[in-house]
């Protein structure tokens, strides 16, 4: 982009316009502004721009009734800059976007999920590293996606039925079944309706890329198994429940390690059911001895009925974007179908990844579904296929499309790098994980 903006005061939509043309050119350019608070469109502009000087003053026209004291405590309200060709050129026709740029104009101070989740953090012996993989506790919204909010009192209260190989907790509106073999979810259902078919899984492993599995400078495929990484086997040690009112706490704890190996992480999981069924998440881990390992990926896996084919997110979007590779991406709330995240690579490997989410709905064609919200920005991957699969092709055209959705909320991951032709990664997009903790809320979407 040759045109930049620095900001000097965004609540009057004051800029210093770097130009870095060489030269100036022989067309007319446009700037087009939106404001926008969690993809809904508040007011637009455009204006011509003046290209007389290499840095400018520039003030955008925004309308008078604008003002940032008045934002919304809970959304994110974000200025979106294009600058477009005014007119047809021999090289591309008027609209021709030249470059763009976001800016943040006011921050939400309201976390997207429960603060419950905090009241009953985990007391694990493990702790938290900091930074980005610390996250901090969630706060309610308690208002259910899809209909006005109520309390608690409002909803039947929760049952329990435990047998031999599964427990049941279940109202007039939902059904949570949980494995007494692995501490997981196996089934979820709203109003009659599955929306979750198991989950979540830790999981330490992506399908490898072209850029992991090289030896021409450093093959980090052959190191990931090498630790076994690919080959994780969770071993559930402890399975509790507690019930209060209008609520049911499932605590959970255990190993995961592959076979033969020193490598052991130990993980525990607070699963706090509300009687409105809607669930919260905490789970942390670290690995044994206090040591951290290079790590492809660290995420939940979901797995859902394939009749949840529509997502929706607010994030980076709308194309893929990883750590080392998001420029291009802007925050929006975008809509697509799960088989479209697809991308079809000549050799299958890992695709279609979604950075710095702030939440995520599935959802069928009636509007039924699963809304995720956490409390800090995570990435996700949706598919028709499982990373097995993607591991187990070696062309497009072997990969299945499966009846189901799986779906992989990221905590953290490596960067993708350009091993397969250049450097090792830089040391900052690598992942090097000791421990973590992760507060995920999810809610039933009713029918729209």
């Amino acid at each position: 982009n040759p045109l930049k903006l620095a900001a000097r005061d965004l609540s009057s939509g004051e800029f210093i316009l770097e130009n870095g043309y060489d030269f100036s050119p022989d067309y007319q350019i446009s700037l087009v502004w939106e404001l926008k608070r969690e993809g809904r469109l508040l007011h637009s502009g455009k204006q011509s721009v003046n290209l007389a000087a290499d840095k400018q003053k520039l003030k955008l026209a925004y309308p008078e009734m604008f003002d940032l004291t008045s934002c919304r405590k809970d959304r994110e309200y974000w200025l979106n800059i294009s600058f477009l060709l005014a007119e047809n050129t021999s090289w591309a026709e008027a609209g021709h976007e030249i470059g763009r740029q976001q800016f943040l104009l006011a921050e939400s101070t309201v976390d997207t999920a429960a603060e419950a989740a905090a009241a009953r953090a985990s007391t694990s012996a493990c702790t938290a590293a900091g930074g980005p993989l610390d996250s901090e506790p969630l706060e309610s919204t308690k208002t259910m996606a899809g209909r006005p909010s109520k309390s608690q009192s409002s909803f039947p209260e929760i049952s329990q039925e435990i047998g031999q190989e599964k427990l049941l907790l279940k109202n007039l509106d939902f059904v949570l079944e949980i494995s007494r073999k692995t501490g997981s979810i196996s089934s979820y259902s709203y109003q009659g309706v599955k929306l979750l078919e198991s989950g979540p899984r830790l999981s330490l492993w992506r399908a490898p890329i072209d850029n992991n599995s090289t030896s021409i400078t450093r093959n980090y495929r052959e190191e990931w198994q090498e630790l076994g990484l690919n080959d994780l086997q969770l071993r559930l040690d402890d399975l509790s429940v507690r019930e209060k009112q209008h609520e049911v706490m499932l605590e959970t704890e255990g190993i995961l390690a592959p076979p033969g190996s020193e490598l052991r992480l130990d993980w525990q999981q607070e699963l706090l059911l509300q009687n409105d069924g809607s669930f919260l998440l905490t789970i942390s881990g670290c690995f044994a001895r206090g040591e951290d390992y290079n790590v492809p990926r660290l995420s939940l896996e979901f797995l859902h009925p394939g009749s949840l084919k529509q997502a929706v997110w607010s994030g980076l979007g709308p194309g893929p974007s990883y750590p080392d590779s998001k420029t291009a991406a802007a925050v929006d709330v975008y809509q697509r179908r799960v088989k479209d995240f697809h991308v079809p690579y000549v050799y299958p490997q890992d695709n279609g990844c979604r950075s710095e989410v702030r939440w995520l709905s599935l959802h069928d064609k009636r509007g039924r579904g699963l809304k995720l919200s956490a409390s800090k920005h995570f990435a996700f991957t949706a598919h028709n296929y499982s990373k097995e699969d993607l591991e187990k092709a070696r062309h497009d055209y072997e990969l299945p499309e499966r009846d189901q959705v799986f779906l992989d909320i990221i905590i953290g991951q490596q960067g993708l790098g350009s091993t397969s032709c250049g450097p090792e990664i830089q040391e900052k997009y690598e992942f090097n994980l000791a421990s973590f903790k992760f507060h995920l809320e999810i809610m039933p979407i009713l029918e729209k």
